[in-house]
């Protein structure tokens, strides 16, 4: 349908027509779900805009300006929602503190996890020494050493 066809449609749903607000529905609903699948996150929320935008705009019909052309109108409309909400969600994020690992301050200390973690690699390499022979074992061990004083891994001789 052409852009002439659309008016005459939105000029009937603006007098309560069902089956024009359809029309237009049809004409402008894979556009405006593009829209908003560009601008939001998921395709959900894509849905969910878009479902939201046609409700808006059909209870806002009676402003809009016939003499006008109604897609950059609609559109304009559906970019001003998609932007709406990602303003709501940021200000959420923010309010909620969704982010809190980002705010969590870390503790010099090991946590439990380390702790174990620390223990059972000790206790690998200390089984692990006790494969090789005295000079071997010497070599890790200076080697293991060097890595403690700071030195780069790269650098050490086993």
């Amino acid at each position: 349908m052409s852009g002439t066809s659309l008016a005459g449609e939105v000029e009937r749903a603006r007098e309560g027509d069902p089956t024009a607000w359809g029309e237009v529905y049809r004409q402008l609903a894979p556009a405006v779900f593009r829209l908003c699948r560009q601008v939001l996150s998921t395709r959900e929320d894509a849905e969910d805009a878009s479902a939201e935008i046609f409700l808006k705009v059909q209870v806002r019909l009676e402003q809009y300006d016939l003499a006008r052309p109604f897609r950059p109108w609609h559109y304009r409309f559906a970019a001003n929602h998609c932007w709406d909400e990602l303003r709501k969600r940021r200000s959420r994020k923010e309010i909620d503190g969704s982010d809190l690992e980002s705010w969590a301050v870390e503790s010099a200390e090991p946590g439990p996890d380390e702790q174990v973690l620390a223990r059972e690699t000790h206790q690998q390499v200390r089984a692990a020494l006790t494969h090789l022979d005295d000079r071997g074992r010497t070599r890790a061990l200076r080697g293991r050493a060097r890595v403690f004083r700071g030195s780069p891994v790269g650098t050490r001789r086993l």
